[in-house]
């Protein structure tokens, strides 16, 4: 299949409805998220979000076991955020190529292994700009590091979602429009981007950039724009951040990345009021 078919599927995949997920963390005491995925299927959920730097320290194991609760769950893991670990540089004059090239292979193969239909690239540690080194000069570090990326997501059917943060995170790409602009930086195929509200509201990103940029709109991240916890209820915020993706056309999935106190209390909550009011 050629990088144009695999494009083509993705947005025609996407057009099908708009997906609701939740992202999920796994530690020692839940190692692969099993407890939340089996209460995010329960829950009505479409698929569920985990970080790609926590499922490659995964054994072997380990994965066929979350490849084994999937199957008995009926919900996939679609998506990975934190695609980099922040000890892993992307930018400034200690960037180890062979490391970095290792990586990325290894992890979209098991992303494409998994299912992953998205990788989220955010992962301001990996490539905030090292004090007094010069903009241009990781700018063009970024760049090349995507040309090897898309080669092998195009190679694993995976695509990657860049993710403007906001500056208080971050001091490299941090509005949707740097987002965009990056995705256009180079020939790629299989690089797009994503928009995350509670960094687009941070950062006061214009409505309008949801429409302008939709044709490379692949994916959403929500959380409350005070303290990034669960949105449970409806605020004029949200409705004007959705009516804009409706608007665009935007059909495809949307993640709650937040906290919380109360997972399973809050996670039906927002389900229920993102199906009434957003689906």
């Amino acid at each position: 299949m050629t990088a144009k078919e695999i494009c083509a599927g993705n947005r025609a995949e996407m057009e099908e409805n708009m997906r609701f997920g939740c992202c999920i963390s796994m530690n020692a005491e839940d190692e692969i998220g099993e407890k939340r995925i089996r209460f995010l299927a329960d829950a009505g959920y479409d698929y569920f979000e985990a970080p790609m730097v926590s499922l490659m320290n995964l054994s072997g194991e380990q994965i066929e076991k979350l490849l084994s609760v999937i199957g008995e769950c009926k919900i996939g893991c679609e998506c990975a955020n934190v695609f980099f670990p922040g000890t892993l540089r992307l930018t400034g004059e200690t960037v180890n190529r062979e490391q970095f090239e290792d990586y990325v292979t290894k992890a979209l193969a098991l992303a494409g292994r998994l299912g992953v239909k998205i990788v989220v690239f955010g992962s301001a540690g990996a490539k905030n700009i090292p004090e007094g080194f010069p903009y241009e000069k990781a700018y063009e570090q970024l760049v090349d590091e995507l040309k090897f990326i898309d080669r092998e997501a195009v190679r694993n059917g995976v695509t990657i979602a860049i993710e403007p943060l906001n500056r208080k995170e971050s001091n490299f790409i941090v509005s949707l429009k740097e987002g965009h602009e990056l995705v256009h930086a180079a020939d790629f195929s299989n690089i797009r981007l994503l928009a995350d509200f509670y960094h687009f509201n941070r950062e006061k990103d214009e409505l309008r950039w949801l429409t302008d940029y939709k044709e490379d709109l692949v994916h959403i991240h929500i959380a409350n724009p005070s303290d990034r916890t669960f949105p449970t209820k409806p605020l004029p915020e949200f409705d004007e951040f959705f009516a804009e993706l409706k608007k665009a056309g935007y059909d495809a999935r949307v993640s709650v990345e937040a906290g919380t106190k109360n997972f399973e209390a809050d996670a039906k909550e927002f389900i229920r009021m993102a199906r009434e009011r957003y689906g």
